[in-house]
C-alpha cells in the first residue's frame, strides 16, 4: 500500500493564510470596535495579510466617488520597512484598458507584469516600473453593496513572483472581511451624522418656540397689565367680572405660552414645575370662569362643588394646575343643552394644606 506524499510547501502556506485569516478577522471585530478611527484596524489587518503573502506592498484604495476611476481618496496600505516610499501618481480611466475596468468593476481581479495589464506602452506602467521598481501587480476591485468602490492592488518587485490560487483566494477573502468592516463603519458613521442632524432640527425648533414664545408674551402681558388697571378704575359689578375673566383668560394663555417654553426646555431635559402657595378655591373658580361664556351659549350651566376635606391653600404649580382643569372642562362641555355631565373628584385623603 502506497503512501500519499504532502506537500510541505502546500500545507505550510494554507496554515500561514489560515492564520492570516484569523489575525484579521480578531483585528476588525476587536480592535475595530475600539479604535475611534478605523483607518488604523484596516491597516493592520492589510498588514498581516501581506506578511502572509509575502509581496512588497498591499495597498487598499477607495474612490473619492463610487465608479471614479482616480487618484483615490482613501488609501491605505503597508509596505516592506526597507523599501522606498510608494510614489503615488493619478491613472486615468482613460488610460485603464476596457478589460481591466470590465473585471475590477465586478469585484474581479488582473494580474501580471504592469505592461502586460495596462500595455506596454502605456504611462501608467512606465510610472509602476520606473518609479516604484514594480514588476508584478494584482488588482482587485472593491465592490460593497454590489457598488464599485474601489480596488486593492498587491506588488511585488521581483520578476519570478507568482500570483497563484492560494494567494489570490486569501486576498479575495481579506478584501470581503475589510470592505464589510468599512461598509459597517459608514452606517455607523451615517447614523450618527442622522442622530446629528435631528439633534440639531429639535435645538432649531426649541430655539424657534422660545423666540415665537417670547414675542407672543410682550403684548400679552400689556394686555394683562390693562386689565390690571381697569381694576382700579371705578367699574359696575359685571364690568369688574368681565375684567377678572380677561385678566384670567390672559393668565391661562401665559401658561400655554410658558408651556411652550417648557417644551423646548424638556428636550434638554430642563423642566421644573413651580411649588408655590396658592388658592385652590381660587384656581378653580378661575377656571370655571374662562368656559362659562361658551357654555351658556350652548345652554349649558357649570356648577362645582367642592368637598368640605379639599384644602384651600396649596403648594404645587397653580398655572399648569388650571390649565389642566381647563382641557376636562373643554371637554365636557363639547355636549348638546340636552346632556348632563359630572365631574366626580377624586379622594382629597392625600392632599397636605
Amino acid at each position: 500500500m502506497s503512501i500519499p506524499t504532502v506537500d510541505n510547501h502546500s500545507l505550510r502556506q494554507q496554515l500561514t493564510f489560515a492564520n492570516a485569516l484569523a489575525q484579521c478577522s480578531r483585528i476588525l471585530l476587536i480592535e475595530g470596535a475600539n479604535s475611534a478611527d478605523w483607518g488604523i484596524p484596516v491597516h493592520q489587518a492589510l498588514a498581516a495579510l501581506r506578511v502572509a503573502i509575502g509581496c512588497n506592498r498591499l495597498g487598499f484604495n477607495l474612490f473619492p466617488s463610487p465608479g471614479e476611476f482616480a487618484l483615490p481618496a482613501l488609501n491605505i496600505a503597508d509596505q516592506r520597512a526597507e523599501s522606498p516610499p510608494f510614489q503615488f501618481f493619478p491613472i486615468p480611466r482613460s488610460d485603464v484598458p476596457a478589460r481591466v475596468i470590465e473585471a475590477v468593476s465586478t469585484g474581479s481581479w488582473v494580474c501580471g507584469a504592469p505592461e502586460h495589464v495596462f500595455g506596454a506602452q502605456s504611462s501608467i506602467s512606465h510610472d509602476m516600473t520606473e518609479s516604484n521598481g514594480i514588476r508584478t501587480i494584482l488588482i482587485m476591485g472593491i465592490v460593497i453593496d454590489g457598488v464599485w468602490r474601489g480596488y486593492i492592488m498587491a506588488s511585488e518587485r521581483h520578476d519570478a513572483w507568482i500570483w497563484d490560487a492560494p494567494t489570490i483566494g486569501l486576498i479575495h477573502t481579506g478584501l470581503e472581511m475589510i470592505a464589510a468592516f468599512v461598509r459597517q463603519r459608514e452606517v455607523q458613521l451615517e447614523l450618527e451624522q442622522a442622530r446629528d442632524n435631528a439633534e440639531a432640527a429639535d435645538a432649531a425648533k426649541s430655539a424657534f418656540l422660545a423666540t415665537m414664545s417670547h414675542e407672543i408674551r410682550t403684548p400679552l402681558n400689556a394686555v394683562l397689565g390693562m386689565a390690571h388697571l381697569l381694576f382700579d378704575t371705578d367699574l359696575s359689578p359685571s364690568q369688574r367680572s368681565f375684567t377678572a375673566t380677561i385678566s384670567t383668560a390672559g393668565q391661562a394663555l401665559l401658561a400655554i405660552i410658558n408651556n411652550i417654553l417648557d417644551y423646548s426646555r424638556g428636550n434638554a431635559g430642563h423642566i421644573e414645575l413651580e411649588l408655590q402657595s396658592f388658592d385652590l378655591h381660587e384656581c378653580i373658580a378661575q377656571a370655571l370662569d374662562l368656559v362659562t361664556y361658551e357654555a351658556h351659549q350652548k345652554g349649558l350651566a357649570i356648577t362645582k362643588q367642592l368637598a368640605s376635606n379639599v384644602p384651600r391653600i396649596i403648594i404645587g404649580d397653580m398655572s399648569r394646575l388650571r390649565q389642566l382643569l381647563l382641557n376636562l372642562l373643554t371637554r365636557l362641555r363639547r355636549v348638546d343643552g340636552a346632556a348632563t355631565r359630572c365631574a366626580h373628584p377624586i379622594s382629597m385623603r392625600n392632599f397636605q394644606p
